[in-house]
Formats: structure tokens, sequence, C-alpha cells
């Protein structure tokens, strides 16, 4: 008896300290405030100077200088930043002093803490995250000023890319323009003068296009952009132009490319010989077969099939082909050409696309209700396992549809067991979300196969769950013979009673579940979360309490903290911090 208790003590120690080494790194994870500091605070580092005890009180220091800098007391943070002996704990508090700073409009301050690192690639790569995070808020000239401050050509190149990729996000792109200017690094100024100039050509501003891609010196990459020039040019119709422009262009890749992106527009707008023309002066075969499945698609679309079957013959890739003919008739099922469609799969040769295409039209069929010619359809199909595979779709369609009772009708014909418990799984929870609770019950049990009948249940009780009925989807989940599957259910089951405000029962499912303290306190955790998320502080704390591995609580507690602060409560908010800090320290 000893002997067992001992060992037991043994164990429980085990947990708590790999407890402690995933609870701790948490706690500043938790004082990130909902994202509002980026929590880039590293894991325990593999380093074999440091105790962990030093490590642990690197990570409590950074957390309480983190949730410092959050409340606006950045003299204090860095105060407290200074006691931190871990280089790595210390870099990553102060990159987070500072983005807070910069995104506050504190631009010099957080300049000045830059400084304070001592790594100098780390230093660029904090104000390249800074410039990130200034773009991102649109505070351009912000961002510019401190893109000035990195030393690496590299890095700055990046964040001067960065900003002008927000410009023309705000369609500045002249000033985007004087931005891809200052870039040293050729290829990646091309690459934004190419997206720029195809920028300006889609609003409308040809000539301006045209200039900055002459400015271009790369070759490849100003024919890249007149490709693209010529494209919208087509789009805005000015046709001529566009092919006189796109016959300019030597590279036989970006031509192609303004070729066919000129035939697809013209497809689109009925103009389908001069596409077809054009469609044959393209040099590369795959962007001919790409240029003709555009135009073919657009004739089948019009219905007019005998001419999409006569320019279909033209080309040279089967596979294609047989493709752009079963998106054809997909097209006309959807507009209810059921006749036009079925005439088209007829054409195409390869029996395995035939059947596909067969199934994705009785699919289309079953979505428009029109059932019986879905079912007729089914049965053209040669390969006798498609041919079952869409079958067992099509009844698990209806049942997602409602029409549960066709559903179960049409179950009765599938002979294969494996695709009737799939059909059966996918029946029983739409029953159960009819509110049919019996019958799904009663269907789960029809199901042979023991993982799909757990699924099933799984699943009803996930929709009995949303439904709001917790009690009988605590029923449910005891039928359930897989105990980890029954472990998982359980987990969600607490996850949705939590979100529904219904604490104490989600903690008595909690109390059912045989799984390892660590899985439990995970699901406490973000119980928890949503507690005090919600305003309701006192229960986050009785649930923290719960918690069988105290550095789990402390990180639970921790939560708790920059909730309170967050929400005013800037006394009872520290006081709880610390509860938190006490407990690491008294282990």
């Amino acid at each position: 008896m000893a002997a067992s208790s001992r060992q037991g003590k043994v164990v429980q120690a085990r947990e708590d300290e790999s407890g402690r080494a995933e609870a701790l790194p948490t706690i500043p994870f938790g004082l990130a405030f909902s994202g509002k500091i980026d929590p880039d605070v590293p894991g325990v580092p593999e380093i074999e100077s440091e105790s962990l005890k030093n490590i642990e009180k690197a990570q409590a220091l950074s957390a309480i200088a983190v949730g410092l800098a959050y409340s606006g007391k950045i003299d204090q943070a860095l105060q407290v930043v200074k006691k931190i002996k871990n280089e790595d704990f210390k870099d990553s508090v102060l990159s987070n002093i500072a983005i807070e700073l910069a995104s506050s409009g504190k631009i010099n301050q957080a300049l000045q803490i830059t400084k304070q690192i001592k790594d100098e690639p780390s230093q660029d790569s904090l104000l390249s995250r800074i410039i990130y995070r200034l773009a991102d808020d649109r505070k351009i000239d912000q961002a510019l000023q401190v893109a000035k401050n990195i030393k690496n050509e590299a890095s700055q190149d990046s964040a001067l890319s960065d900003i002008a990729g927000q410009l023309i996000s705000l369609d500045k792109f002249d000033t985007a323009l004087q931005l891809a200017k200052q870039i040293k690094e050729e290829s990646s100024k091309n690459k934004l003068l190419v997206w720029i100039a195809s920028e300006f050509a889609s609003s409308g501003k040809f000539d301006t296009a045209l200039q900055l891609a002459k400015q271009i010196n790369n070759k490849t990459s100003q024919e890249a952009a007149l490709s693209n020039i010529a494209v919208w040019l087509a789009s805005s119709g000015k046709i001529d132009m566009a092919l006189q422009l796109a016959k300019q262009i030597k590279d036989e890749a970006s031509q192609s490319s303004a070729l066919y992106g000129i035939a697809s527009r013209l497809a689109e707008s009925g103009n389908f010989d001069l596409a077809l023309q054009l469609a044959k002066e393209i040099k590369k075969d795959f962007s001919d077969d790409l240029s003709l499945s555009g135009i073919v698609f657009q004739l089948g679309s019009l219905g007019k099939i005998d001419l999409a079957l006569e320019l279909a013959k033209e080309m040279k890739d089967e596979a294609s082909k047989n493709s752009v003919l079963s998106n054809i008739a997909v097209k006309l099922t959807e507009s209810g050409k059921i006749d036009l469609a079925l005439q088209l799969v007829k054409e195409i040769k390869n029996e395995t696309s035939k059947d596909s295409a067969l199934s994705d039209i009785a699919y289309k069929l079953t979505d428009l209700e029109k059932i019986d010619q879905a079912l007729q359809l089914v049965k053209e199909i040669k390969n006798e396992t498609s041919k079952d595979q869409t079958f067992s779709n099509i009844v698990s369609r209806l049942a997602k549809a409602g029409k549960i009772d066709q559903a179960l009708q049409l179950a009765k014909e599938i002979k294969n067991d494996s695709s009737k418990d799939s059909v059966l799984g996918d029946i029983a929870p739409e029953l159960a979300k009819a509110g049919k609770i019996d019958q799904a019950l009663q269907l789960a049990k029809e199901i042979k196969n023991d993982s799909s009948k757990d699924s099933a249940l799984g699943y009803i009780t996930s929709g009995l769950t949303k439904l709001g009925k917790f009690d009988l989807a605590g029923q449910v989940v005891k039928e359930i013979k897989d105990d980890v599957f029954k472990n998982f259910t359980l987990l969600d089951l607490v996850a949705q009673l939590t979100l529904s405000g219904k604490i104490d029962p989600a903690l008595q499912v909690l109390e059912e579940i045989n799984s390892p303290s660590e899985d439990k306190d995970t699901v406490l955790f973000n119980m928890v979360s949503v507690a005090s998320g919600s305003g309701k502080f006192n229960q986050a704390i009785q649930i923290a309490q719960t918690m069988k591995n105290k550095y789990h609580q402390a990180a639970a507690l921790a939560n708790i903290a920059t909730r309170l602060i967050e929400s005013g409560q800037t006394e009872l908010g520290s006081r709880t911090f610390d509860q938190a800090l006490e407990l690491v320290a008294s282990y």
C-alpha cells in the first residue's frame, strides 16, 4: 500500500513538473490581451547553463512587463525588463513593448526601445514587424519613418514592399510607385512595378500604365507588365489596342498569356469568330488548349452545342477536352437544358470521364429536386463502384436537404454495407436535428460498423447540443463505445455548455470524462476564458481553482487578470495576477 502511495506521488510529481513547463509559457500568452500585443514569447529554451527556476523567473517577469506595457506603464515595464537575465525573453518583451508604442503613435519611444536589442538582425526583424503593423493600420507616414532605421538593405527593401503593397490596396498608385523606385534590389523592384502597372491599367489609366511598363529595365518583367495591360485593355472593350500591344511582345510566354486573356474576353462577349482566330495564333500548345477550352465553354453554355463540339475537336489534350465538355454539361443542367447536357456527355469518349460527368449531372439534378431524372441517370453509369457511390451520395444529399423519408426509402436499396453505413450515418444526425431523436438513435443502431456507428452518435450529440438539448446529448454520448471518441465528444459537449453559459453542468460533465488531467485542464482553461470574457470573473476564478495542475491554474488566473485590467478593474486584476505569480513561485 505504501509502495503504491509512493508511486502515485512520483507520477504526480512528474505531471506537475511537466505541467510547469507547459503552463508557464502560457501566462505571457494570456497577458497578450487577445492579440492586442503580439505574443512572440518563446517556449522553454534548452539552455543547459540556466536552471529551470531561472527560466521560470524570466517567464514570470516577461508576463509582468507585457502586462505593464499594455496598461500604459512603459517606464515600469522597462524597469522589469532590466531584471530579466535571459536574453531571448528580454528581446521578446522589448519587441512587444516597441510594437505597442508604435501602434499608439509613439514612434520615437518605440525606436529607442528597439536600440536596446543587441542582435542587429533581431533589431531589423523587429523594425520590419513594426512597419508591417503600421502599414496594416494604414499609418503609412509612420511606417516610412521607421523603415529608415533598418540597416540591412534586403530587410529595408522587404519593408518598403510591404508599405507599397498597402498603398496599392488603398488605390494610392502614384505614392506606391515613388516608394517602389526606392527599392534597391532589382528583382523585388521589378515585381512591384509590374503589379503597379497592372493596377493602373485595371483602373483605366492605360497611358500611365504603358509609360510605367516602358520604364522597367528588365525585359521579361516589362513584357509581363505589357501582357497584363493588354488583357485589361481587352476587358474594357479596346480590342484593337489590346491586340496591337500583344503582338509587340517578343517573349513567347508573355505573348501567349496576353492572347489567351484577350481570346477569353472575346468569348465572354460573344465574339467567337475572332476569339477562335486568336486562339489559333497562340504559339504554346498548352495555352492553345486553354484558350480553346474557354471559348468552347462559352459556346456550350449559350447552347451552341454544334459549334462547341466542332471547336472542341481542335483541342489536342483529350483530358482537357473531356473536362470542358463535362463542365458545359453541368452548366447546361443548371439552366434546365437537360437534353442538351446529355447530348454533350455522349460526345465524351473516355468511359471514366463520361461516368464522372454523369455523376456531376445527377448531383446537380438532385440539388434541383429532379430526383427521378437523377436516379435514371445513375443507371447509365458503367462502372459499378462509381454507380454505387453516386447513388449513395444522392441519398445523403437528400437527407441533408431535409428529404429524410425519401432518403430512408432509397437507403434500403443500397447493398454495399460500407456505403449503407455511411448513408445511415448521414441520415441519423438529420433526424436528430428534426427532433426525431428516437428514430435517429434507432437508425444509428442499424449501422454495422462500430466506428461508423460511434461517428453517427457523435454527430447526433453535436446536433442536439446545437439545439440546446444538452441533457439528451449527454445520454446519447453514453452509447458511444470507443472511449477516446467518447471523451472527445464529451469535451465538445463541455465546450458547448460553456459557450451557452451553463458552467455548472459543464463542470459536472467534465467530471465524467476519463481523460488525463492535462486534457481536462485545457478545457477548464477555455472555460475560464469564456467566463472571464463575459465578465463572470468570480465564476472564472472558481473554475480555475478546480484545475489539478497548479501551473495550469496559474496560467488561468493570469488570463482572468488580463480580462479584469481590460475591463478597467485594474486593482483587482493586479491582485489576481499576483496570485498567479505566487502560485508559480510556490512550486
